[in-house]
């Protein structure tokens, strides 16, 4: 039998090397089940890049975890559309909005669903994201305040929530006479913007758009 000659076995020994190289670099995956019923879908993503975002990736993915050891998390409270938006997020640092650019009412919607999303998957950076993004145009600043947005705000995100904290400050701070009209409001906002009221002083020279970065630190 011939053997193959020493430039047929470099060239065999370079591809296997390539091929060993490729293997070795996919980045190894978790698999998210988001959604639930019939619109469950299963989503895999980089485990290294969403558990440097995510501390509650970081978690589940821990040997700690069931799912950590199982390889599988699973989201059923999560929209499965606004999770390929985060997937997207986590891939490439964009956030990219469905909603038409004309449509701020919808752009409002979207941010706050994904504000929504970043507070469960406990992800710092798109918080703030999208709180820049909420606060970039003054007629959604306005729109912040009335009382379906408070609302929205107050039953997606839990008590001590960044959001909400910038919410209060934002009324408070913008409100110098007059009453709120507390039956319209939420009672854990009016008891936030009472508590806040006594706190910080009702006029101040700096605007509340120079204040939000700090409060975002």
């Amino acid at each position: 039998m011939a053997l193959p000659s020493s430039n047929t076995s470099n060239a065999i020994d370079e591809c296997l090397a390539k091929r060993k190289r490729t293997f070795f670099d996919y980045p190894e995956a978790v698999n998210v089940l988001v959604g639930k019923d019939s619109e469950t879908r299963p989503i895999g993503i980089d485990k290294d890049k969403i558990c440097a975002n995510s501390k509650f990736f970081k978690a589940a993915c821990s040997a700690a975890w069931a799912e950590g050891q199982a390889g599988l998390v699973k989201l059923p409270e999560a929209d499965p559309k606004m999770f390929l938006t985060y997937t997207h997020w986590i891939m490439t640092g964009e956030l990219e909005l469905t909603a038409a650019n004309w449509d701020s009412k919808a752009i409002r919607n979207e941010l706050l669903a994904c504000y929504t999303l970043a507070d469960r998957m406990d992800d710092k950076a798109l918080r703030n994201h999208t709180i820049t993004g909420l606060y970039s145009e003054d007629t959604v600043l306005c729109w912040l305040v009335r009382t379906d947005c408070v609302t929205a705000v107050y039953d997606q995100t839990s008590s001590g929530s960044t959001l909400r904290k910038i919410l209060v400050a934002q009324f408070v701070g913008q409100r110098t006479t007059g009453s709120l009209q507390v039956e319209k409001f939420p009672y854990e906002f009016v008891r936030d913007v009472a508590c806040k009221a006594l706190d910080v002083p009702m006029i101040s020279d700096e605007s509340f758009k120079d204040r939000l970065p700090r409060m975002l630190e």
